[in-house]
């Protein structure tokens, strides 16, 4: 990889940090209830994610869908816990205390992970949950 993709990379994700933060003070100052806040997120969730799924796949995307199995509706129901609680994180808590909680969401699969997997967290994992864990207290 070179240094100007690295470069980029960095851009990316710095970009993506900034417009991520961004989404939990527009979801506050929103003033509509929670379950308006949800649907319509869920409404162009649907509408964008499914243009891309049908200009990715086209005309197998229904086969894509039948194929996904019991591992596609595990993935679907978490994904809907997620896109239906991350909006109401927001509305019945801090922006800062929603995030701080979001923060610890690469521990807590790192756990799943060594828990479900049987996958051994490395060194650096393990002391950077035990440090993202002390924010909490």
């Amino acid at each position: 990889m070179s240094q100007r993709e690295t470069l980029r990379g960095i851009a990316l994700v710095g970009a993506s940090t900034v417009v991520w933060g961004m989404g939990g003070m527009f979801t506050r100052l929103l003033p509509f209830d929670v379950w308006t806040i949800i649907f319509w997120r869920g409404v162009f969730a649907t509408g964008f994610v499914g243009a891309y799924a049908y200009w990715r796949f086209g005309a197998s995307l229904r086969a894509k869908i039948n194929n996904a199995g019991r591992t596609g509706v595990i993935v679907c129901l978490c994904l809907l816990v997620s896109i239906t609680s991350f909006p109401a994180a927001f509305q019945f808590t801090s922006v800062a205390k929603a995030f701080m909680i979001l923060s610890a969401l690469p521990f807590v699969t790192a756990a799943i992970a060594w828990a479900w997997l049987r996958e051994v967290p490395s060194l650096l994992t393990v002391l950077a949950s035990c440090v993202a864990a002390l924010g909490f207290f």
